[in-house]
């Protein structure tokens, strides 16, 4: 222990700060031994043998998504975002791309929201080949092919991890679709330049929930709220919406729901993966808790004799 004297004190025996060690941990995958740390760390260590079940991925209340301006709709849009949206594996995103522990994203609010069940598109539940068959379907109807491909220009900042997802979303729209994309990495600033001066109508996005509540993300994409990117404007879906405010309990839950189901029809943007947290916590801390926010309070932690 050692007594440190802070500026203006002019008894300095009753002031102690305790000198804390401690090391710091590298991002490791869920599946690979953690390692060792300096001796006197073992409290933050999970090995293979006893125990990664203490490495936790605790889903976060935050969606990463392309997103499509709708502003001006044309009658082949929606099947066209509709088929993009599905030719899209997100276990091959999440697993073999990321491989962090992301989940697949296929609804736009996260798993795990206090007081709601989140909503999933209405063909989620589909395999894959009776899901890119669909896809193909829609493409088709929107009236492209291989042979008149759609050609589009995927803007998103710049990230090693998005350099990564561009070119997996955009080689799945290849193979599966024909889809010829052009990817256009940007500072943020300069993307969001080009996003609020109407100059692209398909870029990388994310939302990170303000609180744990549903309405955090859906206000998100209300007809002309500021921050409402796509620009996605639907009576349907503003009504639900506006009907929660003055609602409560499972009334409120129900009109969010139907808010949802309204979005992921109509597809302004496309989810592809929820982000999650990581946590070593070793058996012996008490009070450890799970949540979307991300945040434990030291107050409620302590550690086993």
């Amino acid at each position: 222990m050692r007594k440190l004297l802070p500026r203006g004190t002019e008894d300095p025996s009753g002031v102690e700060l305790a000198l804390v060690r401690r090391a710091v941990v590298p991002p490791v995958r869920v599946d690979e031994p953690v390692g060792d740390l300096p001796a006197g760390h073992e409290d933050g260590v999970a090995t293979r043998e006893q125990g990664v079940e203490h490495l936790l991925d605790v889903p976060d209340a935050v969606e990463h998504a392309a997103q499509v301006v709708v502003e001006r709709e044309r009658d082949d849009a929606r099947p066209l975002r509709r088929a993009l949206a599905m030719a899209i594996d997100r276990e091959v995103l999440t697993i073999q791309v990321l491989g962090d522990g992301e989940r697949p994203a296929y609804g736009w609010v996260p798993p795990g929201i206090a007081g709601y069940m989140p909503q999933s598109f209405d063909w989620s539940g589909l395999g894959p080949e009776p899901r890119i068959t669909e896809a193909r379907r829609l493409y088709a109807q929107a009236g492209y092919s291989r042979e008149r491909p759609l050609r589009i220009e995927l803007r998103y900042s710049k990230s090693l991890v998005h350099d990564r997802i561009a070119l997996a979303v955009t080689a799945m729209w290849k193979e599966h679709l024909g889809v010829e994309a052009n990817l256009h990495a940007d500072d943020f600033r300069v993307l969001k330049q080009a996003i609020d001066a109407r100059e692209t109508v398909l870029f990388r996005g994310s939302w990170i929930g303000d609180y744990n509540d549903a309405y955090s993300f859906l206000q998100v994409l209300k007809s002309g709220f500021g921050i409402n990117l796509p620009r996605y404007q639907s009576d349907s879906y503003d009504r639900p919406l506006a009907a929660a405010s003055s609602a409560s309990g499972e009334e409120r839950a129900h009109l969010l729901a139907a808010a949802e189901r309204q979005l992921l029809d109509d597809v302004p943007l496309i989810p592809l993966y929820f982000y999650v947290s990581k946590h070593l916590v070793a058996p012996r801390v008490a009070g450890w808790y799970d949540n979307v926010m991300n945040v434990t309070y030291s107050k409620d932690l302590s550690l086993a004799p």
